[in-house]
Parts: C-alpha cells; sequence; structure tokens
C-alpha cells in the first residue's frame, strides 16, 4: 500500500509504504469461540526499493503495528484494538 498525507506546518510531506497481511482467527487453524472471528492486521515496511522514492516526499516508516477488529463478547457493537 502506499499513502501520502497532507503537509503539517513546518514539515515536508509523507510518504508511506508499508505491507499489510489481513487474517481471520480462523485462518491459524485454531477458533477459540465459534461465536466469534475476530480480523487481525499486522504492518510493516517494505524494502525501500520496493517503490521508488520521490524527492519531493520524506519516507515514514511504519516499523510494526498490529490490529483486531471483533464482535465484543459483553454486548452489541465491535471493538478496535491497535498496537504500533
Amino acid at each position: 500500500m502506499r499513502a501520502l498525507n497532507k503537509k503539517v506546518g513546518g514539515t515536508s510531506s509523507r510518504e508511506f509504504v508499508e505491507k499489510k497481511i489481513w487474517l481471520r482467527e480462523e485462518d491459524t487453524g485454531e477458533v477459540f469461540d465459534e461465536n466469534y472471528n475476530d480480523i487481525y492486521i499486522w504492518i510493516t515496511n517494505t524494502p525501500e526499493d520496493f517503490w521508488p522514492k520521490k524527492k519531493e516526499f520524506v519516507r515514514a516508516d511504519s516499523l510494526v503495528g498490529i490490529t483486531r477488529i471483533g464482535k465484543r463478547r459483553d454486548g452489541p457493537g465491535c471493538f478496535y484494538e491497535a498496537i504500533g
């Protein structure tokens, strides 16, 4: 994924190039509760040669990110947890 953000006062425009892996709990081969099938997203950097860097942007690094999305166990609705 490649994303750009707008320039924030006093900084250069940033360019994000990262890989995201999406999987469901059932993809792991083990489901802890059949009523729930949480989604996990793992985000890391890509090598610089994967996408050429453009001179007008500063390459931003996403070191690591982990996200979990699923149905709440204690009532209606859903939850979103993120580390990164």
